[in-house]
């Protein structure tokens, strides 16, 4: 299973877009996190995501937008084993939610 980490010592995140949100809303995150040399893995749906949970361990989760269902996910996200330690980064663009 890949734990994360890239060769180089670089980060790997999972980014997860706001479906909702149009591309003027948010910034291309995750070209600015790939200029780190950060692996990037790009969903834009909660079940995509945890697919991605169950055979990749990302170092850090960006959330591009806000929705009030994001909360819950996120508690429950944080009682699954392989998600209990993953930092979460929530990047807003606006103040509609």
């Amino acid at each position: 299973m890949h734990r994360g980490i890239r060769g180089n010592g670089s980060a790997s995140c999972l980014l997860l877009i706001d479906p909702s949100a149009t591309p003027a809303e948010h910034p291309p995150v995750d070209l600015v996190l790939r200029r780190t040399g950060a692996l990037v893995q790009t969903v834009t749906a909660f079940p995509q995501a945890e697919r991605l949970f169950r055979k990749w361990q990302p170092q850090l989760l960006v959330i591009m937008g806000w929705c009030p269902l994001l909360a819950d996910w996120c508690l429950q996200l944080r009682r699954q084993p392989p998600t209990l330690q993953l930092p979460l980064l929530v990047v807003g663009t606006s103040d509609r939610h």
